[in-house]
């Protein structure tokens, strides 16, 4: 097993903590994390279901997260009780699922004041556990969180036991309420600085939690926890704060107008945006699944605590009448429009069930497969534009495909349409860039967005999971891809390789 790691080497490092009831939020979180520009996620598993702390439950949570994730199961008073011995099994259980770092309590096997225990076989069990993570290739913080004021001395004392136990990283959280406390406190992260031989974490909270907070990267601590959902009692700063790279998530307050937005990669970006804090209208020409995935992500409340929201558009990207409707109800609903995604598209000869060589194929197959594959993201783009245009800024992506290079002979308009949006791409750029709008074309191979997909071939064995290509296409559309524009770029697994 493959384990990520936390970059001890090159600290500070920003670590983004949350709490949730399931797998699937965390994972959320964990992706909105990563948006934002932290360097690892921290999970607390203390309000997980039970049946999601099974290794292989755990182990989505892993490989959905961009990041190296840590896993800790504080004592508290949370929906599942957990004694020491239970806490350890699910700690372990996030080991097996590919954890990168272990959060061990100081006084694990003995609850003590302070959180550290000195009781001989308590201290024993710890130092077998923390040889248990580090043989599986993890990481191990060990932490107390006292809550309360103390002296610089005591907080260094107590790290320096916990670095005696093995621990890579010793953590320790203190209270500060008073400018008196909130100087000591400084003095303590200077002291651990000076004395520590290991990476080390104090952190403050209290009235001067926020302002230690801001400073304490400066001083010399390795890893500063932030929240992005709200769920720490802790007060934190956010993100942005720290990094003058990274401003806060991307995509909060922005509007994105998604095609194809009821099923596969369309819904799955529609949900990630929503989760990040985006208005999301969600286009999609069956009326159904567009209406019960726009409730289901309206409903979510990761997706309210972030501000995000979520409204359908009935839009038959066909209809230049659909695509001006969407538009429109973008602007009505949320007073711009930031994004346009055009997911929406398919091979004619499947989607129309007509395997016959091209020179067989009826003209309403033929017209399909132009009108959906582009005259729909032509038109989606005409009717957005406009309104990036008026407000100096905006993205927009089109979806290509791997085809638009190697041709089909049953659906050679799908191909033909694909490889005029390579072009089309330089022309919205070339259009958008005195106006503060980019555009560029996202083209994939296989994708797992339906069985067929998997017997693809690829220089790298597999089909793509639809979350490794809208990742990234929400990495271009980021501030992060500020430089990009004009460009098409194939994510393919190397399959293009296969036949040059």
């Amino acid at each position: 097993m493959t384990r990520k790691r936390f970059p001890l080497e090159r600290p500070p490092l920003f670590t983004a903590i949350f709490c949730d009831d399931s797998v699937a939020a965390l994972s959320r979180q964990a992706r909105a994390a990563w948006y934002a520009g932290a360097d690892g996620v921290c999970a607390e598993l203390k309000n997980l279901r039970r049946e999601d702390r099974a290794p292989e439950r755990l182990r989505a949570l892993v490989d959905a997260s961009p990041l190296p994730t840590m896993f800790c199961l504080y004592r508290s008073d949370a929906v599942f009780g957990d004694d020491d011995d239970a806490r350890t099994k699910t700690l372990l259980a996030a080991l097996d699922a590919g954890a990168a770092c272990i959060d061990v309590m100081g006084d694990l096997f003995d609850k003590s004041p302070r959180e550290w225990t000195r009781k001989p076989s308590a201290v024993a069990r710890q130092k077998r556990l923390v040889a248990k993570i580090h043989a599986a290739g993890a990481q191990v913080v060990m932490s107390s969180h006292p809550l309360c004021f103390l002296e610089p001395e005591e907080v260094l004392a107590q790290l320096k036991d916990f670095a005696k136990r093995g621990a890579d990283i010793v953590k320790l959280v203190q209270t500060a309420n008073t400018e008196e406390e909130f100087l000591a406190a400084v003095r303590a992260t200077f002291l651990c600085r000076r004395e520590l031989k290991k990476p080390f974490v104090h952190l403050v909270s209290g009235a001067f939690g926020n302002l230690h907070r801001l400073i304490a990267p400066s001083l010399g601590v390795v890893l500063t926890f932030v929240t992005l959902d709200g769920h720490s009692a802790m007060p934190q700063p956010p993100l942005a704060n720290f990094k003058g790279v990274i401003d806060a998530p991307d995509f909060e307050n922005k509007v994105a107008v998604l095609t194809g937005a009821a099923s596969g990669m369309g819904l799955l970006a529609s949900k990630e945006l929503a989760a990040a804090g985006a208005k999301v209208v969600m286009c999609d020409v069956n009326a159904d699944a567009l209406e019960r995935e726009a409730a289901v992500i309206a409903a979510d409340p990761a997706v309210a605590g972030a501000g995000g929201a979520a409204v359908p558009s009935l839009c038959d990207v066909r209809r230049w009448e659909d695509a001006q409707a969407a538009a429109a109800l973008a602007l009505e609903r949320f007073g711009r429009i930031d994004l346009l995604f055009s997911f929406a598209g398919g091979n004619e000869a499947r989607v129309c069930q007509s395997h016959v060589p091209f020179y067989e194929q009826p003209r309403e197959v033929i017209d399909w497969g132009l009108d959906v594959n582009l005259r729909g993201p032509v038109y989606m783009a005409r009717a957005c534009m406009p309104a990036m245009v008026a407000q100096k800024g905006g993205v927009i992506c089109l979806l290509g495909s791997v085809t638009g290079f190697e041709g089909d002979g049953n659906g050679a308009m799908y191909g033909t349409a694909k490889s005029g949006l390579f072009n089309f791409v330089k022309g919205l750029a070339k259009a958008g860039a005195p106006h503060g709008v980019r555009a560029f074309c996202v083209s994939p191979g296989p994708v797992l967005t339906r069985p067929g997909m998997a017997g693809m071939k690829t220089l790298l064995g597999r089909a793509a999971d639809p979350s490794e290509i809208v990742d990234f296409i929400l990495y271009l559309a980021s501030a992060k891809g500020a430089f990009v524009t004009g460009t098409n770029h194939v994510l393919d697994g190397g399959r293009l390789c296969l036949s040059r």
